[in-house]
């Protein structure tokens, strides 16, 4: 065997092996996935879905095995209505503790003749919850047939929604707040890993599939306190009911940043928060509360440093790391697919040469033949930058799918498992910069000052005269 076609098998076979890492694969296809999540989640919770076969099978297993969890997974997975309710309802009713998937039903199925009886067992079940309360203030306001949830803007005319009102009175006071998007990732996370079921983009569907308040009715209440009743209790001279409204307001934003695992959950808390501050602190020192305004003016000054931080404001925050991480991601998987499928191409047409015209050997055939040898060099390094660029979102993933202790914050399960541009929270991001660009003026001199060389070096030295022959004896 020639040297250069063992060198050829050698790195073909160095080139291959990665294909056997599931971390390289999930590189290899991460430019897919971005695009996919992209350009329309439809397209990436239909490519992130389990396989229907597995997923009734899982069904089945359940159902024969009386296992709550997975009747649950199956249950919030299930593309099919009847199917999924049925699944949950058995959960439950096996596991009370699964009662928030429930919760999922509703959102999933708003239009369900169901629905209305499934958010009272959430309140029994959960009855310090303010997600529970504020799902049927949403179903107030809900169209039955679309399941749509219609506010209107006028305050005035929310304001004589008494059924509205009373369900957000209690959603606003509840002392808790949850709306079991962790405990939904728990089971995800669990089931899946256990049945080898788990991918990056299966895990981001799904919990971007979780359901939240609906924040416009969160923001409409919050406004009917802060910006109606209150004012007109000050103005009624009834500053105890003012300072009842704005501290309701207030304190809602708070558990609701405390403990909402979500940006815009945060970001909605801190508008809260915002609103309801700066209607105190003028009431509390007009009641001489001087050191309780000090302490809201303190908190109203954080938290707008915190909402300037999360939408990216301060210059601090602000990285160009994430970029072009997801860049290099991106970079060398194209010059995997390009070298590899030259690379196969090369080999191919070499080897059927042997038995098909193999006496017809033209120009093709032998930049080919040299190709063959240099190809699957190409292929090999571009194999290993890939499999270096996309480790670490790699080893993200799998500490994000094992790791212990309590979780405050699932926002970062987003953009550090998948490389995209989109991923990170709006205005955090530094444009991308060409950074060839001072290079490519020094190369370019480089260049110029080696051709002149070359070109003064072929130049010849003009013949030199021979001296002048002098007759001997002269």
């Amino acid at each position: 065997m020639r040297r250069t076609r063992f060198m050829t098998i050698f790195f073909m076979v160095l080139a291959a092996a990665f294909f056997l890492l599931p971390e390289f694969r999930s590189g290899w296809r991460a430019p897919l996935t971005a695009s996919e999540l992209e350009v329309s989640f439809t397209r990436a919770a239909a490519a992130g879905q389990v396989p229907a076969a597995r997923l009734a099978e899982l069904a089945q297993q359940g159902e024969k095995e009386k296992e709550a969890r997975t009747l649950a997974f199956a249950a919030l997975h299930s593309g099919k209505m009847e199917d999924s309710i049925r699944l949950a309802e058995a959960a439950v009713k096996l596991d009370p503790k699964l009662t928030w998937v429930l919760y999922r039903m509703v959102s999933h199925f708003p239009h369900h003749p169901e629905v209305n009886n499934w958010v009272n067992r959430l309140q029994a079940w959960d009855s310090k919850n303010a997600v529970f309360y504020l799902l049927e203030a949403e179903r107030t306001m809900t169209d039955p047939k679309t399941g749509l949830v219609s506010l209107p803007l006028d305050l005035d005319v929310l304001a004589k929604r008494l059924d509205w009102r009373q369900a957000n009175e209690k959603g606003f006071s509840a002392p808790e707040y949850n709306n079991y998007t962790l405990e939904g990732f728990e089971l995800d996370r669990a089931v899946l890993r256990e049945h080898a079921l788990d991918s990056p983009l299966v895990m981001v569907v799904s919990l971007a599939r979780a359901p939240v308040p609906h924040f416009l009715n969160v923001r409409q209440y919050g406004r009917l306190l802060v910006e109606k009743l209150g004012p007109e209790a000050e103005r009624a001279g009834r500053p105890q009911d003012a300072l009842r409204y704005y501290w309701t307001a207030a304190h809602f934003g708070e558990r609701m940043q405390v403990h909402g695992k979500t940006l815009i959950e945060r970001l909605f808390a801190i508008g809260l928060q915002r609103d309801a501050y700066e209607k105190l602190m003028p009431l509390l020192r007009s009641q001489s509360r001087a050191d309780a305004a000090a302490t809201v003016e303190y908190a109203l000054e954080n938290i707008q440093r915190e909402s300037k931080r999360l939408r990216g404001e301060d210059p601090i925050a602000q990285s160009s790391y994430f970029n072009w991480s997801a860049m290099m991601v991106f970079l060398f998987s194209g010059f995997v697919t390009v070298f590899g499928g030259f690379t196969l191409v090369c080999v191919l047409y070499v080897n059927a040469k042997q038995f098909i015209r193999k006496d017809k050997k033209g120009r093709i055939y032998e930049f080919l033949t040299t190709a063959e040898n240099y190809a699957p060099i190409l292929f090999f390094v571009a194999c290993v930058g890939l499999y270096v660029a996309y480790y670490p979102y790699a080893q993200n993933y799998e500490h994000y799918m094992t790791a212990q202790g309590e979780i405050r914050d699932l926002d970062p399960f987003f953009y550090n498992v998948i490389p995209s541009f989109w991923l990170r929270p709006g205005g955090t991001e530094l444009p991308l910069a060409n950074p060839f660009f001072p290079y490519v003026w020094y190369a370019a001199g480089g260049l110029a000052l080696v051709l002149a060389v070359k070109l003064f070096g072929r130049r010849k030295p003009k013949p030199v005269a021979p001296p002048p022959v002098t007759p001997a004896g002269l």
